[in-house]
């Protein structure tokens, strides 16, 4: 209805507004072609208001050519629906990227995978139309566009051979790089450390890790934020308890004897009342600079790594992943603001589906038992490592399924580790105790 009226107001008034000044289009092209009924609704407003204009009037901004240009731009020119949303697959212009990994990144930012046997590629957004292409079980493919057809949702698609076409909502799972709500999540939690220090409170991690190496008595009850207790704490707040992550970045309001009152910077509660022996102080929090940050994004399964170039957060690498589901053996990646303690060059795992476990190579512990490391490898695939590393990381990027991990290429992982410890010296032994601040947050 509004894009009508508008259209209609670009007939009556065009040409009749002489114009001196202009309005940026924020939301279009230069911030991820994210049409939002706002600005439409502000310059329609703006346009009713000059409906007394004479012929010819100058007036002090853009109106008529800029919804116009709205108008069109929101309109697929193929199927003639208007986008729900647009996608440009390239990092925003409101984020810096100043590569360090050159192992290679993604060339699908903004794609879906297929997560039937086979979803068909049509001409149009409708189930009649012609079929261009039939594509396989988890096959990527790039997105142009999000179109509704009544309350159907389809995709525009790029084929790698670059025909044009549209997928079906429910045959594709769709997935996202998103660099700027990265970005201001770690802004907004350094602005809660740099506060804290500010105002001398003191800064504290969650400290409940127990190694648990084969998943014996698990604690699977949940909070309301879905979190299990399992490595976590019992955090009270009113009539509620909430179970705070291991790992997680708090600052203190008040110690008594045998509790403490605290704020947790991930959650909205005022404040938390937990057991002194759960928590400890986060000294490197005091004491260093915040540089370094890991972003994983649990819903859109990748991960982006920032680091502080010249006083301002840059993407230095992002990448496909995989995290944790809830099954028999394990649980859902955590969301929070964690503090990775240590690192690792090699970390070992038993399994009850294969024969004496395996190996993941540069493991970073960032919450309880929950490592970011390289594609593991069970002692059985050793003899055709290469073939099999190839084999699962191919399918990264889509479904989430560790038991609690996040999981990205060997390659990358060690990059991360070298990364995590380039200004520290390397000691003996297998597990690397971290002396710089690694901010790790999980969306």
């Amino acid at each position: 209805m509004l894009k009508a009226v508008l259209a209609q107001l670009v007939e009556q008034y065009h040409g009749k507004v002489e114009v001196t000044g202009s309005i940026p289009v924020d939301g279009t092209r230069k911030y991820g072609g994210k049409m939002k009924k706002g600005l439409l609704f502000g310059l329609l407003i703006l346009v009713m208001g000059c409906s007394s204009v004479e012929p010819k009037e100058k007036i002090d901004v853009v109106i008529v050519e800029e919804i116009k240009e709205i108008v069109n731009e929101n309109i697929d020119p193929i199927s003639k629906f208007s986008y729900e949303e647009t996608y440009l697959n390239e990092i925003p212009e409101t984020v810096k990227f100043h590569e360090k990994y050159k192992g290679g990144h993604p060339q699908l930012l903004d794609y879906v995978f297929v997560r039937t046997s086979a979803a068909r590629i049509r001409e149009l957004p409708n189930s009649k139309s012609k079929v261009i292409k039939k594509v396989k079980y988890r096959e990527r493919l790039k997105v142009l566009g999000k179109v509704k057809d009544y309350t159907l949702v389809w995709y525009k698609v790029e084929l790698p051979t670059g025909e044009i076409g549209y997928v079906y909502g429910k045959a594709v799972l769709f997935r996202t790089f998103k660099f700027e709500e990265a970005k201001k999540e770690i802004v907004k939690l350094e602005n809660f450390i740099n506060e804290a220090n500010k105002n001398n409170e003191k800064l504290l991690v969650v400290d409940s890790y127990v190694p648990n190496p084969n998943n014996e008595n698990m604690l699977r009850k949940k909070d309301k934020y879905g979190v299990a207790l399992d490595q976590n704490i019992k955090a009270k707040y009113k009539n509620q308890v909430i179970h705070l992550p291991d790992g997680s970045i708090i600052k203190l309001i008040e110690k008594n004897k045998r509790t403490s009152k605290i704020k947790a910077s991930w959650y909205p509660e005022d404040y938390f009342i937990v057991e002194n022996k759960d928590i400890k102080t986060a000294t490197t929090l005091l004491t260093q600079g915040l540089n370094k940050a890991i972003i994983i994004d649990a819903t859109n399964q990748n991960l982006m790594l920032f680091e502080k170039i010249d006083s301002e957060w840059n993407v230095i690498s992002y990448v496909y992943s995989k995290t944790g589901d809830d099954s028999k053996l394990g649980f859902e990646t955590p969301r929070g603001y964690f503090l990775a303690p240590v690192t690792k060059y090699t970390m070992w795992y038993n399994s009850p589906v294969e024969e004496d476990g395996g190996e993941a190579k540069f493991a970073t512990r960032f919450t309880g038992g929950a490592y970011l490391h390289g594609t593991p490898i069970g002692k059985l695939e050793e003899k055709y490592r290469r073939a099999a590393l190839k084999a699962k990381e191919k399918n990264l990027g889509t479904y989430s399924g560790t038991r609690k991990c996040v999981r990205t290429t060997e390659q990358h992982a060690k990059f991360v580790f070298d990364w995590i410890l380039e200004n520290q010296k390397k000691t003996k032994g297998n597990e690397q105790k971290i002396s710089e601040n690694i901010l790790t947050i999980v969306i």
